[in-house]
C-alpha cells in the first residue's frame, strides 16, 4: 500500500498527494497499535499459574475427600471437573483473538469498508 501512495506522490508532489500520504501513514500507525496491543494485553503469567493452581488444588481436594470416604459422588465430582476443564480452555481460547473458536465478527469494520468505497 505504501508503494502505491508513495510513488505517485514523489513523482508529481501536490497537496492532494501529500494529504493522501498523511492518511495511509495514520493508517499504518493504527495498524502497528492494533497489532501491539493484541501481543501485549494477553493474560499474565502469574493469572495462568493462579487458575492451574487452584484447579489443581480443587481437583485434589475431591480426590482425598474421595480417597476418604471410600465412594465416589460422580453427580459432584464429573460438573466440577468439567467446569474446570470449560473455564481453563475458555480463558486459553479468549487469549488468542486470532486462532480461537470464539471469532469476534468484523461485520461492522466490512461495514465501514463497503461505505468508504462507495463515496
Amino acid at each position: 500500500m505504501w508503494t502505491e501512495v508513495s510513488t505517485p506522490a514523489i513523482n508529481s508532489p501536490n497537496k492532494m498527494s501529500a494529504l493522501v500520504v498523511q492518511a495511509v501513514n495514520n493508517i499504518i500507525e493504527i495498524h502497528q497499535k492494533r497489532l501491539r496491543m493484541g501481543l501485549h494485553t494477553r493474560i499474565q503469567a502469574g493469572i495462568w499459574l493462579a487458575l492451574f493452581a487452584i484447579s489443581f488444588l480443587t481437583m485434589m481436594v475431591i480426590g482425598v475427600q474421595t480417597g476418604l470416604q471410600n465412594k465416589r459422588h460422580m453427580i459432584a465430582i464429573l460438573p466440577l471437573s468439567l467446569t474446570f476443564a470449560v473455564l481453563v480452555t475458555l480463558v486459553l481460547d479468549l487469549n488468542q483473538p486470532q486462532n480461537g473458536m470464539i471469532k469476534v465478527s468484523q461485520d461492522g469494520m466490512v461495514e465501514l469498508s463497503n461505505t468508504l468505497n462507495n463515496k
